[in-house]
């Protein structure tokens, strides 16, 4: 009996131990307090529309109808379809009265179907209108981003270095069998390094290559940066991870000269030969003085 207990007793800690493992794995996902604040900024829409509730003393302005110009033509058009449907029956009709009256059966039978074809097609002319219109207005903004991307040059001047123009321009951060993801997606101008995380959420063993590469976001295209010491000789940085576990690594920022003002930075790693994002950006000199203010009061 008493080593039932003891084996039972061991067993309880050793799934308390377990436990706690598991819960510090997931917690390290949730970023801290100070970084959540960093992530969260109030737009500047969301504070007018607030301002303009409390002008109004809590009760919402009733907005007014408005048509966009897309659906005024759509709408304009499903009009001018009707009415030329109508005249067109008018005149039909008006042309049978005039040309002798009373028909037979079979003439009768024969100008029906003429008609409803008549009033089908120019319904479906005025349709088709409307879906050109759309399908056009699509067709524009995506020939325009492929035009910009095409049009980036393949070298730019980036912190006094010459940076090239990667393939990868679209690389995902997460799909049915990795997450990737970084600590906070706003980080200090001082940090030294950035630390990503790799998820594997499927079930079998995934790959990855620890070696991340870092680049910077110039007029809507992908830039590759430039690191100032590569490391010394060859070294094996593939990484086996296991189902349902996650890997921490870090991409140290002091190998590189950084321009803090740039659109946005992203981290590429390899997982099973595919390239995989993470993305983050440098605070504004405003969000480090409002830090630094708050934490002097």
């Amino acid at each position: 009996m008493r080593d039932d207990k003891k084996r039972e007793e061991m067993e309880k800690e050793l799934l308390a131990e377990a436990f706690d493992e598991c819960m510090d794995e997931q917690l390290s996902f949730i970023p801290s307090e100070r970084e959540i604040a960093r992530m969260h900024r109030y737009s500047e829409d969301f504070q007018q529309n607030m301002q303009e509730l409390l002008d109004a003393g809590g009760k919402p302005k009733r907005k007014k109808n408005t048509i966009t110009q897309r659906e005024f033509v759509y709408s304009f058009n499903k009009i001018a379809a009707c009415i030329l449907a109508v005249l067109v029956v008018s005149g039909v009709c008006t042309g049978l009265f005039l040309a002798g009256g009373k028909k037979s059966s079979g003439t009768a039978d024969t100008a029906a179907p003429e008609t409803a074809s008549i009033m089908e097609d120019s319904v479906e002319e005025a349709a088709d209108e409307g879906v050109e219109t759309e399908g056009e207005s699509a067709e524009n903004t995506a020939a325009a981003s492929a035009a910009g991307k095409e049009n980036a040059p393949e070298k730019i001047t980036f912190a006094g270095h010459d940076i090239y123009l990667t393939q990868e321009q679209n690389v995902t951060a997460e799909t049915e069998s990795v997450k990737t993801l970084v600590s906070s997606p706003v980080i200090a101008r001082d940090a030294e390094v950035v630390k990503v995380t790799i998820g594997n959420i499927s079930e079998t063993p995934i790959s990855y290559n620890a070696n991340m590469e870092l680049q910077v976001q110039k007029d809507g295209a992908w830039y590759v940066v430039t690191r100032n010491s590569e490391p010394v000789g060859q070294q094996d940085t593939t990484v086996v991870l296991e189902p349902g576990m996650a890997q921490d690594e870090e991409l140290d920022l002091t190998d590189y000269d950084l321009d803090y003002d740039a659109d946005a930075y992203r981290i590429i790693t390899y997982v099973d030969g595919e390239p995989f994002s993470a993305g983050f950006r440098f605070e504004s000199v405003e969000q480090g003085l409002e830090e630094a203010l708050e934490e002097n009061k």
